[in-house]
């Protein structure tokens, strides 16, 4: 879920407003392979994440809820890492 706030990616002075309780946002990490800072969005698909080293690349998503008390992380990782650490 895309909605606003729209929160940025880097650091920005964008005032952007309280988050409130019922509001939700998106967190998009990008994980790059190496220090190379040059990631762009691929201008033929404009999704894919390219650097000029030709860096390997992953994104995800996470949904969050503002609650009356804190956050609550709506999406999770749909594999069980605890369970497999214990296996």
């Amino acid at each position: 879920f895309h909605g606003r706030p729209a929160i940025l990616p880097y650091v920005n002075d964008v005032e952007q407003g309280l988050m409130k309780p019922g509001m939700t946002f998106t967190v998009e990490p990008v994980l790059v392979e190496s220090p190379d800072r040059s990631c762009e969005v691929d201008s033929q698909d404009l999704w894919t994440l390219c650097t000029s080293t030709k860096a390997l690349t992953a994104q995800f998503e996470h949904t969050v809820l503002i609650t009356e008390d804190g956050h609550e992380v709506l999406t999770g990782p749909c594999i069980d890492y605890r369970g497999m650490n214990r296996e």
